[in-house]
């Protein structure tokens, strides 16, 4: 009687979970969606996660699952499945720390502390650097040039409230709030020209132009 027993009971054991493992290798995905904090996800990540459409459920988690770990911009992924084959993702995207525009374009890319690039967005709170050339795309990482410029502004708008710099040739041009223009260069120690323009500013209230991008600043 004990081995019916047994015998039972692995027969139920395998009623139970038999389906769970074979339905993920079984069941084929027909829709993704793909949903973050802030809404649907950025065209970056979405378009490149409809290739798991067609794939079995466990496959379709896998490439996700990669395609999130190698983004560059998602700092939480989860899953979940719904009748009758879609699979939906939910991200927590990195927090945004800078924004980045281009002249005469009205839409911003937001970006990360390390400058990869979360969103594209119509408008931002954040202060933003204003460039020539073209934005980059969702998931792309900014050149040295441009996350220096960045990181200064931020200090800038942390200390004097500055909200808008410029790149313009090899220097980021900023009006200080009821100060001067100052340029800045787009590489060194950023503690340094802090300082340096403090002290300017200290010393000087007439200033209309402060350039820190010469080993002895022009003051005009």
């Amino acid at each position: 009687m004990k081995y019916l027993n047994f015998g039972l009971y692995l027969l139920l054991a395998f009623l139970v979970f038999f389906p769970f493992t074979l339905f993920p290798r079984v069941i084929k995905i027909q829709k993704i969606e793909c949903f973050s904090q802030y809404g649907i996800c950025p065209d970056g990540i979405f378009t490149p996660a409809v290739g798991a459409v067609g794939k079995n459920l466990l496959g379709a988690r896998i490439f996700l699952a990669d395609l999130f770990k190698n983004s560059g911009i998602v700092e939480k992924y989860g899953f979940a499945f719904k009748l009758p084959a879609t699979l939906r993702a939910d991200l927590v995207l990195k927090r945004a720390k800078f924004a980045l525009a281009q002249k005469d374009i009205s839409r911003v890319v937001v970006l990360d502390e390390d400058g990869n690039v979360l969103q594209t967005l119509d408008k931002t709170n954040l202060p933003k650097v204003v460039v020539a050339d073209g934005l980059p795309a969702v998931g792309e990482r900014v050149g040295e040039a441009k996350l220096f410029a960045l990181n200064l502004l931020y200090s800038l708008n942390f200390y004097y409230q500055a909200t808008y710099g410029e790149i313009i040739d090899s220097g980021l041009v900023v009006k200080m709030p009821g100060g001067p223009q100052v340029v800045f260069p787009l590489e060194g120690d950023s503690e340094t020209l802090l300082g340096a323009l403090k002290l300017i500013l200290s010393g000087s209230k007439s200033a209309k132009l402060i350039d820190l991008r010469f080993k002895n600043p022009i003051i005009k």
